[in-house]
């Protein structure tokens, strides 16, 4: 690892760094279809996401495969955003009102939910898991990384027993970071695809053509919400616990991710927008520890979080037009 990247993080808080990075994707990918694909101003994350994670808490309290949670993670977000779509094209109820109307009725149902995972059946707003003998994603993969343990790539990087666990963590949150892209990336390009991405440009356009607006709508924030909660079944791997109040301020992290990575990656075509997508959630991550882990040296403190993610975020959106200042304009 290069000396400078060593001097601000440990080798293994930048791996847990990036496992966190990768395992929300699928909420930025969800953020994305809303907010770039669809202009639907969608809230529904922020009972979606904590909707996956509870579902395969439940999962793995109960000793089940949390592979099993995570399908079922999907189909259940699926059927949120879908609900919140219904709301918005049937009834005619604006859609950040349904948004927000969807994810309170979800907060009882995730209670509900966590009561299943406890001994007495009572509803709690937390749950914590015993992940280390608890079936997880990531306990098929440690095994190939216990022959590293004691090897010793550089000074304080040796393989011990957090190192090979945040390893798995990545390896199996950078495949599901590729795999949910690439997926996306095909269903956008199909022709259902295209009529999607056409009712968030032109709607009209999309009703003129004989397609039903309506029922596209429901199919993006349904896809959209599904991998918002398919993200949610991913976290509990990685922190260990679900809990009822997940989802809050996550519209914000999407949102934040989502621009970071366009000013990364100019987002020209869907391939570069979507790795614009991949590398906003890492570098959203990365910028979030680095201000943590110099809490006191900056005058923060762990409490200040929500605080400097609305900066990080502000600071995101003003950024190109802050750049038109710095930069020299071309041909002045």
């Amino acid at each position: 690892m290069p000396q400078f990247l060593a001097d601000l993080l440990t080798s293994t808080q930048w791996l847990g760094t990036i496992a966190a990075g990768l395992c929300y994707v699928g909420a930025v990918l969800g953020v994305f279809i809303t907010f770039r694909v669809l202009s639907f101003p969608d809230l529904t994350i922020e009972g979606s996401f904590p909707l996956g994670a509870v579902v395969a808490a439940v999962f793995l309290i109960n000793g089940w495969s949390q592979w099993l949670s995570l399908p079922i993670a999907f189909v259940l977000g699926g059927l949120s955003g879908a609900t919140t779509a219904w709301l918005a094209t049937r009834l005619k109820i604006n859609g950040l009102l349904a948004s927000i109307i969807v994810a309170l009725g979800l907060y009882s149902i995730n209670l509900r939910l966590l009561g299943l995972g406890t001994i007495d059946r009572s509803p709690t707003a937390n749950l914590p898991i015993p992940i280390s003998g608890a079936p997880s994603v990531e306990n098929r993969v440690q095994p190939f990384f216990a022959g590293l343990k004691g090897i010793c790539l550089a000074e304080r990087s040796c393989f011990n027993d957090a190192y090979i666990n945040y390893s798995a963590q990545t390896l199996i949150f950078l495949l599901f970071a590729i795999g949910l892209a690439a997926a996306l990336y095909w269903f956008l390009n199909t022709e259902l695809g295209l009529a999607l991405r056409a009712t968030g440009d032109n709607e009209q356009m999309v009703r003129a053509q004989g397609m039903s607006a309506d029922t596209l709508k429901m199919l993006g924030l349904g896809v959209s919400n599904g991998l918002i909660a398919l993200s949610g079944a991913l976290i509990v791997a990685r922190f260990g616990y679900a809990e009822v109040n997940l989802g809050r301020g996550l519209i914000i992290t999407g949102l934040a991710a989502v621009i970071i990575g366009e000013v990364v990656v100019a987002p020209r075509t869907l391939r570069t927008a979507l790795l614009g997508v991949l590398l906003g959630s890492l570098l959203y991550r990365v910028f979030i520890t680095l201000a943590l882990n110099n809490t006191r040296s900056i005058g923060l403190q762990e409490t200040d979080l929500q605080l400097l993610t609305a900066c990080i975020v502000v600071l995101a959106l003003a950024l190109p037009q802050l750049r038109r200042f710095v930069l020299p304009r071309r041909g002045v």
